[in-house]
């Protein structure tokens, strides 16, 4: 007999991504363990991390991710040599982590974007906001203020109406959180900031391919 698929929990793009390779999905039986927004996480992984052969998808605190947005960092500045600042929007922050890492040495300063309702970052408490993917209500291990220029913040009914505009503008169909990064870039323009200013906008379409 071969070796079983070792069990995987994680988000819904993890899912979809480790079911096509073989892994065996465990989804949690309802109302198992008491529950709250902000313990359910670590109440379902200090479960999980219990049962053999299983490995808990933590984006929050998976270092490794920084390295491997270090990667488009790389890219960017090999697209564009002319670059005055890069917006990226602030999740987890891996994101912002490696790109800021790829682009120090070359001194180009990078901005992350939180929601002016929920800038957890910021030292504010998180409250609901209109912006997916931006600020969980958990917060995230591997945002390092001293490697970002700055943090901006943009309220959510303008990074859905900055969405809207790009869409329009450009037939691209970003999300509130890309909107949110390009409402930034506008920031940063009316601070006085000239040449390109990158806004980094995440692509469901890749991701689903």
């Amino acid at each position: 007999m071969g070796r079983a698929s070792p069990r995987l929990r994680g988000g819904t793009v993890n899912a979809r991504i480790c079911k096509t390779i073989g892994y065996q999905l465990c989804k949690p039986a309802r109302c198992r363990y008491p529950v709250s927004p902000t313990r359910s996480p670590g109440i379902y992984s200090s479960k999980y991390a219990e049962l053999p052969d299983t490995f808990i998808v933590d984006q929050l605190s998976d270092v490794t991710l920084i390295q491997r947005y270090r990667i488009v960092g790389e890219e960017l500045m090999r697209q564009n040599e002319n670059i005055s600042a890069i917006t990226v929007g602030a999740g987890s922050a891996a994101s912002a982590m490696g790109i800021a890492l790829a682009t120090k040495d070359k001194r180009i300063p990078v901005y992350v974007v939180e929601p002016a309702e929920a800038p957890v970052l910021s030292g504010k408490p998180w409250q609901p906001h209109g912006i997916p993917g931006l600020a969980p209500p958990i917060p995230t291990k591997l945002f390092q203020r001293e490697w970002v220029a700055d943090i901006l913040l943009v309220d959510s009914e303008t990074a859905l109406r900055t969405a809207q505009q790009t869409l329009q503008a450009t037939g691209e169909p970003v999300g509130t959180s890309s909107g949110a990064a390009i409402a930034a870039a506008r920031q940063l323009h009316r601070r006085g900031i000239r040449g390109d200013i990158v806004s980094v906008c995440q692509s469901h379409l890749a991701i689903s391919l």
